[in-house]
């Protein structure tokens, strides 16, 4: 399916009919009321591609519930209340999107695996940039998670994910957040800066760090629990509480 106009929509925009179709926006915008899904895939079709376009003024910008292997591609999803939603999926992509301004979080994925995030912007959210909760092996990965009311990335009851390369700046609180029960998760040459609290915040012990760098944050660089796994390279500078607990930083 490819569109050739914009559409302005009174309740949810586009229903998801079947597996292994292609939705192209080609450039174009899916409007809505402020309530409804603007690209709706609760009916666990997998499969599924989503590109090329805007989607804005849903609960919802683009929802997949129980979908597997799916790809959102250089969508931008905008003044939602959500703006992508990933719900019990598996080896979802979302690559290249823009998930910024939305009045609650950027972008949600909860109890879900292999779900990878790339080189994508999550930035001026009214919550977190990017919230996962009670999921499983999932990537983060060169995306910039910036300025929101919150967190840059928050993982919650989360188990082996991975975060890579990102930069959280600005964020009200923690640029990274590792919350209770979240376990295994390496973390490998991020970057925190300026955020209004920790630069990274990390609550249960046998978390990986290496190679990361907190700069200028309002609380430590570094809160993490003994028994945290220090596999070197991390830096602290400039942090008003301090560099690190329990690193060699």
């Amino acid at each position: 399916m490819r569109l050739t106009t914009d559409l302005e929509c009174s309740g949810t925009g586009l229903f998801v009919g079947a597996p292994g179709i292609t939705i192209d926006l080609a450039g174009h915008t899916v409007s809505g009321p402020g309530r409804g899904v603007g690209i709706d895939n609760y009916g666990e079709h997998d499969g599924v591609v989503v590109r090329r376009g805007t989607v804005r003024g849903f609960t919802h910008g683009v929802y997949f519930e129980r979908a597997a292997g799916g790809r959102i591609d250089r969508v931008t999803t905008t003044d939602n209340a959500i703006g992508i939603a990933i719900g019990h999926g598996e080896g979802v992509v979302l690559e290249r999107v823009d998930a910024s301004g939305n009045e609650f979080a950027g972008i949600e994925v909860m109890s879900s695996e292999d779900t990878t995030v790339r080189r994508s912007t999550v930035n001026d959210n009214g919550h977190g940039g990017v919230i996962d909760r009670y999921s499983t092996g999932n990537t983060y990965e060169r995306n910039e998670l910036n300025r929101n009311v919150f967190y840059g990335l928050l993982l919650y009851q989360a188990e082996d994910a991975v975060a890579e390369r990102n930069l959280a700046a600005d964020n009200r609180y923690d640029g990274f957040a590792l919350d209770f029960w979240t376990e295994g998760a390496l973390l490998d040459r991020n970057e925190a800066v300026g955020n209004g609290e920790h630069g990274f915040r990390i609550d249960e012990p046998g978390n990986r760090l290496v190679r990361n760098r907190a700069t200028g944050n309002s609380a430590l660089g570094f809160s993490a629990p003994e028994g945290t796994v220090d596999l070197g390279g991390n830096r602290a500078a400039g942090n008003a509480a301090g560099g690190c607990t329990y690193l060699d930083c």
